[in-house]
C-alpha cells in the first residue's frame, strides 16, 4: 500500500496486528498482519505527495501479490462528503488510463474514475471541472503506483477517502509551496498562513480535522477489505 503521508495510514494501523518498521529510503515503511485479508502481510509505504515521490516509494523489492494506492483525495462528485470512500475502476492521467480492480468490502463506497494529476486541486471550480468529465475524485500519486503495478504484472487497486468535498476551496494554493521534487515546503506554508491568520489558520485547522476523520474512515474500510 502506497500513500503520500503516514497520517493516511493511522486509521488502518490502529486496526492491524503487530507492526514492524522496515528500513527503506522513504519517510515511512512498515509491515503488519492484515487479519481480514487474503493477503496476510501488508507493507505500507509513504514518501510525500506527487508522482515523483510516489514512484520512489514503489522502488522496493518484492514480490508483491497486489499494489494499492491509498490516502486522501478531493471529491469531485457532489455526493461524496468528507470521510466517504472512493474506489477507482480506472485511474486517469492526462491521456493515459489505468484499469483498477475493486476489493471486496461490506462497507459502502462510490466506484468510478479517479483523476491522478501532479498538482493539488485547490478550488471548488477545479474539482467541479473534473467532476464534469465523470471523475468521482482527484488525487496525486495513483498514476505512478498504477504504472509500477503494471510493470510488475500484479493487480492494482486505488482506494481513497475524501478529505475535501467538491464545494470546498483550500485555504491556500498549496501548489505554490512545493519543492523541486514535489514535496510540500511546510515552513513556507506556515509563513503564508501567518500572513492571513484570521482566515488561513482556522481553515487549516478545519482541514486537519477533516484529514483525521478521513484517516479513521479509510482505516475502517481497508481493515475490512479482501483483495
Amino acid at each position: 500500500m502506497v500513500a503520500a503521508e503516514k497520517m493516511e495510514f493511522d486509521g488502518l494501523l490502529r486496526r492491524l496486528g503487530e507492526t514492524r518498521a522496515i528500513e527503506a529510503r522513504v519517510r515511512f515503511a512498515a509491515e503488519a498482519i492484515h487479519h481480514n485479508s487474503s493477503l496476510s502481510t501488508v507493507l505500507m509505504v509513504s514518501n510525500g505527495p506527487g508522482r515523483v515521490r510516489a514512484a520512489a516509494a514503489c522502488a522496493l523489492d518484492g514480490p508483491f501479490d497486489a499494489v494499492v494506492s491509498t490516502g486522501f483525495c478531493g471529491g469531485t462528485n457532489p455526493r461524496l462528503r468528507v470521510g466517504d470512500i472512493a474506489v477507482a475502476n480506472e485511474v486517469r492521467m492526462e491521456s493515459r488510463y489505468f484499469a483498477a480492480s475493486s476489493p471486496e468490502s461490506p462497507k459502502p463506497a462510490m466506484t468510478g474514475p479517479v483523476v491522478s494529476q501532479d498538482r493539488v486541486a485547490c478550488t471548488a471550480a477545479d474539482k467541479r471541472r473534473l467532476g464534469d468529465t465523470g471523475a468521482i475524485a482527484v488525487e496525486m500519486e495513483a498514476a505512478a503506483v498504477a504504472a509500477f503495478a503494471e510493470q510488475r504484472g500484479v493487480p492494482f487497486y486505488c482506494i481513497r477517502v475524501v478529505s475535501d468535498s467538491v464545494e470546498e476551496d483550500m485555504p491556500l494554493d498549496f501548489n505554490r509551496y512545493r519543492t523541486a521534487d514535489g514535496d510540500f515546503d511546510r515552513k513556507a506554508i506556515a509563513f503564508a498562513a501567518l500572513r492571513r491568520p484570521f482566515s488561513c489558520i482556522p481553515a487549516l485547522r478545519r482541514l486537519q480535522r477533516n484529514c483525521q476523520i478521513a484517516s479513521e474512515s479509510l482505516g475502517a474500510f481497508l481493515a475490512d477489505c479482501r483483495f
